[in-house]
């Protein structure tokens, strides 16, 4: 038309341009995880270096061969039994007489214990024999399926394993104590499920609660609902209005896995 400047652009040139521009933002995207993963990468190298990092090294060196040693006994289900302890306490040792003495409630609250992904219970045997040297009675630990493929299941399962507590011991509500995935897992169970009715503390140790870019190289359906941007992730960053449970999380800077730590 006389008096207006008309661009003519193809079909074949409109699709050529979105998808350059599609490769752009994904090489864009790219760097930004490969920077992200440079920077982590580059802070667990410098904490290394120091004297801490390497007596936390050592230590974690320690662990990771406990646990490799004591993994094959929690393979299967824990012997649950609930023994009648009475009411005498000089035959206890002077931490767990004193917790009694202070606080019996606090050491007759059932603590739960739930793993992280491809491991089991037996990472809490350390935990168990040190709860219980300081007065801390009715602990239990449970196991999920390694195949495990959906986080929003398993704190289904969870729930139903919290009840079966609260019915036995007839406390009201627990504490749970999560590592890495497991932290994730209770934690969508309390905010998510309703479970902060139920659960008074939960402690998350090296729980990925931001993702974890170590994610991107497990090209399994947990492995993308672990990843940062993953709609679980998501929906987990959404506020949670009138929560009563208490959140205590544990991270380390030399954690090898979790990018971020926080």
């Amino acid at each position: 038309m006389p008096g207006r400047d008309t661009a003519l652009v193809s079909p074949a040139t409109e699709t050529s341009t979105s998808l350059a521009d599609g490769i752009c933002g994904a090489v864009g995207g790219a760097r930004a995880y490969v920077r992200g993963a440079s920077d982590v990468v580059g802070q667990i190298a410098r904490g290394l270096t120091t004297p801490s990092g390497l007596v936390g090294a050592v230590i974690e060196t320690g662990w990771v061969t406990a646990h490799v040693l004591t993994y094959p006994f929690g393979v299967s289900a824990e012997q649950r039994r609930r023994a009648d302890r009475g009411y005498r306490i000089e035959h206890l040792r002077p931490h767990q007489r004193g917790l009694l003495v202070s606080d019996i409630e606090a050491a007759g609250t059932p603590i739960l214990m739930i793993h992280g992904l491809n491991s089991n219970r037996s990472i809490f045997t350390l935990m168990q024999r040190g709860l219980r040297s300081r007065g801390f009675n009715d602990l239990t630990t449970i196991n999920y399926s390694a195949l495990v493929a959906d986080i929003r299941t398993v704190a289904g399962h969870l729930a139903e394993e919290v009840e079966r507590i609260v019915a036995e011991s007839g406390y009201e509500r627990i504490h749970i104590i999560g590592h890495s995935m497991g932290g994730l897992i209770a934690r969508y169970y309390v905010t998510r499920l309703g479970g902060d009715a139920r659960v008074h503390t939960l402690v998350t140790l090296g729980t990925p609660h931001n993702g974890t870019y170590m994610a991107y190289a497990w090209p399994t359906q947990i492995g993308v609902q672990l990843r940062p941007d993953s709609a679980l992730i998501q929906e987990l960053r959404r506020p949670v209005r009138d929560c009563r449970t208490r959140f205590i999380a544990y991270w380390s800077d030399l954690d090898q896995l979790i990018f971020p730590q926080r």
